[in-house]
């Protein structure tokens, strides 16, 4: 944590009660909570609002939406959010650091914003394959979001990586405008969703690849094939394709906060208790970035709403 002198901060200077750190489920259900609970809040955020919903082809399991697709799901959370006038901080947290009883967040704007509390609720990163070249196709072949790119290999055949629900509702999403989806699966029982599966299955134009990871990427400029290692013989195989989806999991974004000595689990999530309070008071941590069990569009809104309201009870 920083030292400084008492009076670091200017006559003038606005101190939120809180800042919200990401605008994903968790964020925006802590601002509008926040908000009706007449809070002064920030809520900072870089990328699209509405986090990984926004990459999401279709949600069929969030109460009062039968079907919805995931762009317009975060969209909808996004204006209920807006209309209640938050101060938005349309930037990317570089830092955050502690001062006596206020914490000062650094953006890559270069915003200075203070706060007496901080939700973190940043969500994660894609974990990559670990391969050799996949930054080099990154943009030409490899692609982390179907619903952004999926498009462009309309009629073309592609990859999906990963058995989990991300990847077999892209694959799914896929299936309706490629010529061929190849779905690879390091083993031959999948966490998915049992119906999505089912649909997937008895689709014509996908083919199962279980029991293998990619070992490696072929192509110059851009992507053009890649070899498969059977994980349990080590035998290999080649598929000439034109783009890889890789779902094989996530990573805690915590670098701005890796400095302040936080408790983490083994892989890297912020522990916290059943308030969302982390190691350091003041800060709380939201939604799929915090150390959990199940990572769902309606636990990261749980933790979001707990977190504020328990900003709310001690403010």
């Amino acid at each position: 944590m920083l030292k400084v002198k008492s009076d670091f901060l200017t006559k003038d200077q606005v101190i939120y009660d809180v800042a919200i750190v990401g605008a994903g489920p968790a964020g925006i259900a802590a601002g509008i909570y926040g908000k009706r609970a007449n809070l002064n809040l920030a809520i900072i955020e870089g990328s699209t609002p509405g986090g990984k919903v926004v990459k999401t082809n279709i949600v069929e399991n969030y109460p009062g939406y039968k079907s919805i697709t995931g762009p317009d799901l975060g969209l909808e959370m996004y204006n209920h959010l807006i209309d209640l006038e938050p101060t938005f901080f349309y930037a990317n947290l570089i830092k955050l650091d502690k001062a006596a009883d206020t914490f000062i967040l650094y953006l890559d704007d270069k915003t200075v914003v203070f706060a007496k509390t901080v939700i973190y609720a940043t969500g994660m990163l894609e974990r990559k394959l670990g391969v050799a070249k996949e930054d080099h196709f990154y943009g030409k072949g490899i692609s982390y979001c179907a619903i952004c790119d999926g498009s462009l290999y309309k009629d073309q055949v592609v990859g999906v990586v990963g058995g989990g629900n991300s990847a077999i509702q892209e694959a799914l999403y896929l299936a309706g405008m490629a010529k061929t989806v190849h779905l690879i699966h390091r083993r031959e029982g999948f966490r998915a969703d049992e119906t999505a599966l089912n649909k997937l299955r008895n689709l014509p134009n996908v083919v199962f690849h279980l029991n293998y990871t990619v070992k490696e990427l072929l192509g110059n400029n851009t992507l053009n094939g890649i070899v498969l290692q059977n994980t349990l013989d080590h035998s290999t195989k080649q598929i000439d394709l034109n783009c890889v989806f890789p779902y094989i999991g996530f990573e805690s974004i915590t670098k701005p906060v890796e400095h302040l000595n936080l408790k983490l689990d083994p892989q890297g999530f912020l522990i916290t208790n059943e308030q969302m309070e982390t190691s350091l008071k003041g800060l709380f941590a939201a939604g799929d970035c915090r150390s959990k069990h199940f990572r769902q569009i309606g636990t990261a809104i749980n933790d979001g709403i707990i977190a504020v309201l328990t900003i709310r009870d001690v403010l």
